[in-house]
């Protein structure tokens, strides 16, 4: 797993984002699933990245839903 593609899981885990948005949840099991190469990762983590910047400005963490 590349550099890029383990930042992207990490960011995607560690702020939720894949419970927030279902276009995260679909990224992430495709990761997941080395779907996609690191160079793919590597345009995802600007976006990533933005999204966990409102997470931290709003102070909003979520917790998992429960199943």
């Amino acid at each position: 797993m590349g550099r890029f593609t383990s930042e992207l899981i990490s960011i995607i885990k560690h702020y939720h984002l894949h419970f927030r948005k279902p276009y995260w949840k679909e990224i992430l099991f495709m990761l997941e699933e080395y779907m996609y190469s690191d160079n793919d990762c590597e345009e995802l983590l600007s976006e990533a990245r933005f999204d966990a910047e409102m997470i931290e400005n709003q102070g909003n963490f979520l917790w998992r839903p429960p199943d």
